[in-house]
């Protein structure tokens, strides 16, 4: 159905838990709410979904001063330079596939 497989819990849990909700109801646990960003765009990431992703690493990355950032700081950094990846790869397949195209023709 629908949730089988990683696509389908993606989809599941964006759906029932977006981040934009936790907002209102974690106010008060100042760590939380840019794990959930992270872990949100992660989820994205997994997925494929890397022009979903870039702005929920993005709105992690603008919280300041609360417990638990340098890690965060940390994570960030890698998933960065492994969106950076994934994009290039993605540029790489796209120009193959056109250049397969074109000598098809």
């Amino acid at each position: 159905g629908d949730l089988a497989g990683a696509g389908g819990i993606y989809a599941a849990i964006r759906h029932r838990f977006p981040a934009k909700k936790w907002k209102k109801l974690l106010h008060h646990e100042t760590y939380v709410l840019p794990y959930t960003f992270y872990e949100e765009g992660g989820l994205c990431m997994l997925k494929g979904d890397a022009d979903t992703a870039t702005p929920l690493f993005e709105k992690a990355e603008s919280f300041k001063d609360f417990n638990f950032e340098m890690p965060l700081a940390l994570r960030l950094h890698l998933t960065r330079d492994l969106l950076r990846r994934q994009k290039q790869e993605k540029k790489a397949d796209e120009k193959a596939a056109k250049a397969a195209a074109k000598q098809k023709k």
